[in-house]
């Protein structure tokens, strides 16, 4: 049995087989452009599409939590729209003649490493958000395919961090918990799993010195604790700690 640690996010205790989530990377081609104004224009029409999706993503949310917490995708759409992140893509593409994806790949990094710089933690996860953005308008300008992967049954999701648009597309009924090694309480994605009762673990050491998929795993939410191959005794325990937990707090997730 090989136990992990990290900081518990959405109380519950969760039996399941783990899945790794591994994300799809964009190749980056970087080149020179001789019309800028129309690379611009390309990379506007794929800003456009891209609010458009967060658009579907905040409908799906508000299916799933409250209109609070969905409009972490109207947030999405207005950082899509902000002058500054709109004018750092354009001033690339104008003045370097950048490629629309260099330009976008070059501002997501200057801008996401600004808001780790910053001392507020909260400020620092928008660091995630800025990403999460970015990463769209580059599959659009790619022409990436959409379906990301996802496991076909029941899961505990692992993850080395996770957007707040995978969050919400990973968490259909197969989601069980998601443990991550990155992220904090403050992360968008926290508070979306948390407001859609899925337990999760962020901030989690060691998460992938193995290989941990298909093992079977127990995430304690309430302790932050994730047990992988967990033998008899450990299983005995949590499933009474689970009973009494729910006995004083229905609220408790235990799947």
């Amino acid at each position: 049995m090989v136990t992990l640690s990290g900081f518990p996010i959405c109380d519950g205790i969760v039996f399941g087989k783990i899945y790794i989530y591994k994300r799809k990377i964009h190749t980056i081609d970087h080149y020179k452009v001789s019309d800028t104004d129309a690379e611009i224009d390309r990379f506007l029409e794929a800003k456009d599409a891209a609010v458009e999706e967060l658009g579907g993503l905040y409908e799906q949310a508000l299916a799933k939590t409250q209109a609070q917490e969905a409009s972490i995708f109207s947030i999405h759409q207005m950082l899509l729209n902000d002058p500054y992140y709109l004018d750092t893509v354009n001033d690339l593409i104008k003045t370097q003649k950048l490629n629309a994806e260099a330009a976008v790949s070059i501002a997501e990094d200057s801008i996401s490493q600004m808001f780790l710089e910053l001392d507020d933690d909260y400020l620092k996860q928008r660091s995630v958000d800025v990403k999460d953005v970015s990463e769209r308008v580059l599959a659009v300008l790619s022409h990436a395919q959409k379906k990301m992967d996802a496991p076909d049954e029941p899961s505990i999701i692992f993850a080395d961090e996770l957007s707040p648009s995978e969050t919400l597309l990973l968490s259909g009924g197969n989601a069980l918990a998601f443990v991550t090694e990155q992220g904090s309480a403050n992360s968008h994605a926290a508070i979306l799993a948390k407001t859609m009762n899925i337990p999760m673990v962020v901030g989690t050491r060691d998460l992938f010195d193995d290989d941990f998929e298909n093992d079977h795993a127990v995430v304690d939410a309430f302790s932050g604790e994730i047990y992988i191959a967990p033998d008899a005794d450990t299983i005995q325990f949590l499933i009474q700690k689970a009973d009494e937990l729910l006995c004083a707090e229905q609220s408790c997730c235990l799947k």
